[in-house]
């Protein structure tokens, strides 16, 4: 037998728990008289129509999958027709983009080629050397360097699109701007392999950040201006580089050499007017590095169409 005051309280917390379930069906009442008095209320025996749920994709059979995926994947133009510049550019967009992800992956190559050529002493220092390339060069090519090759054109150089930040409507601008970092940290890292062993670690980021910013890039507008919004005198001349045989590796190739030259030989390289050899510690590792270069230059070579069929990447913007 409960207390009375157990029992009051007892009392109480039902009362407030049967007033609680009346809370709904009140404010619906309210709600229903609200209505009534505009004229809104609806039958009880009406039904009240609700939208069809649409049938999920992997319900639907093979003609409404096939029509479902064309609509998604094409433009019609003002008459109705598809468009042909809007046509397939997703599909190029991600071409552009697992193509650069292959060049990107080069660097592992250069590194791995390098670090095994080489004395196990010094693997560390070229790795990073390999590393920093890319992560120093990145930021300075999107600040600077993009703007210096693709902006709009002074004869020289480019003079806009500094701190890149207009992909497009349909974000290629941005597939453009991954793959042209990933050529550019590729002509920055050709050095590293020729001044390997006898240069200083800060001395080669200075170096690096140079060309990615500045030598790189106005050389680039020269050749490939027009990618974008500039207009290359070197072009207009008819001068063509399909895939940077010129702007990429030549660039890097003559700045190795003035390195080399600056540089001079290893230390113990040569003696008494003899070459000696300095045998790579780690020559599987450096195969395997030209398997990994050897498997970039299909994101390299192909990839510089930004393309999937005959459409160049210039006619989709």
């Amino acid at each position: 037998m409960k207390s009375h005051p157990e029992l009051l309280c007892w009392i109480a917390v039902r009362a407030i728990g049967v007033g609680l379930l009346f809370v709904p069906f009140a404010a619906s009442t309210v709600c229903l008289a609200e209505d009534a008095a505009d004229g809104q209320v609806v039958a009880a025996g009406d039904a009240v129509a609700s939208p069809e749920s649409p049938t999920p994709f992997d319900k639907m059979s093979v003609e409404d999958k096939v029509s479902t995926l064309a609509e998604s994947a094409v433009e019609l133009d003002e008459d109705g027709a598809v468009s042909h510049n809007t046509l397939f550019k997703d599909v190029n967009i991600l071409w552009t983009c697992l193509a650069a992800f292959l060049v990107f992956f080069m660097q592992a190559g250069f590194a791995a080629v390098e670090m095994g050529f080489t004395r196990a002493k010094n693997a560390g220092n070229i790795l990073m050397k390999n590393l920093l390339d890319f992560c120093i060069g990145s930021p300075i090519f999107w600040a600077i360097g993009f703007g210096l090759m693709f902006g709009t054109t002074n004869g020289l150089f480019g003079t806009s699109d500094f701190f890149f930040s207009d992909g497009g409507d349909d974000n290629w601008g941005w597939a453009f701007l991954i793959f042209q970092t990933v050529f550019c940290a590729t002509s920055a890292t050709i050095v590293s392999g020729a001044v390997a062993e006898r240069i200083h670690f800060h001395a080669y980021l200075i170096y690096s950040a140079v060309i990615s910013a500045l030598v790189y890039p106005i050389f680039g507008s020269w050749a490939w201006g027009s990618l974008w919004n500039g207009s290359g005198w070197l072009e207009n001349l008819g001068f063509h580089d399909f895939a940077g045989s010129t702007v990429v590796h030549s660039i890097g190739g003559w700045a190795a050499l003035a390195g080399a030259i600056a540089l001079g030989p290893r230390i113990g390289k040569f003696r008494d007017g003899k070459a000696i050899p300095i045998p790579g510690h780690n020559i599987p590792l450096a195969g395997m590095g030209v398997f990994i270069l050897w498997l970039g230059w299909f994101g390299f070579n192909p990839g510089s169409t930004t393309a999937v069929g005959g459409v160049t990447s210039r006619s989709l913007r």
